[in-house]
């Protein structure tokens, strides 16, 4: 039928940890998981933040962010995965649909971007992605 739906699912695969705690073991669907968990580095609250920037980008375009074009599903293959290991990822403004205000499209590939830096230390801080967030509302308002 013509209705879109959207459904947002918690399939119960994290666990819980103490605080502080990092995990050490790699678990999760390949297009969301982070630079450092794919290299079974320690992972913590910026894994989070990278799949947020990957499931952002992804929900706001309707594909996955450098999915294998030579694959018709969409996939992705080992060259994709070493790829997100050593190179940012960069979203545009331009993979937004026009609907959006471009003003907005700027600043949600800004936060997306932000995101997805391969060194953790380099993504964006909880606090400031809550504050880029609450701007981007604004700016749609």
């Amino acid at each position: 039928n013509s209705t879109t739906r959207s459904i947002l699912v918690d399939l119960g695969l994290s666990e819980t940890s103490e605080i502080g705690k990092q995990a050490t073991h790699t678990s999760g669907t390949p297009p969301y998981i982070s630079p450092e968990s794919w290299s079974c580095k320690p992972q913590g609250t910026k894994s989070d933040t990278y799949s947020f920037g990957i499931m952002t980008h992804e929900m706001l375009t309707g594909g996955v962010i450098l999915a294998n074009p030579n694959n018709k599903d969409g996939s992705w293959n080992k060259a994709n995965i070493q790829m997100r290991m050593t190179q940012d990822i960069t979203a545009s403004p331009n993979d937004y649909s026009p609907l959006i205000p471009l003003q907005a499209r700027q600043q949600i590939a800004t936060l997306v971007n932000s995101c997805l830096k391969c060194n953790p230390d380099q993504r964006i801080s909880d606090d400031n992605l809550i504050n880029q967030l609450n701007e981007i509302k604004k700016t749609i308002k």
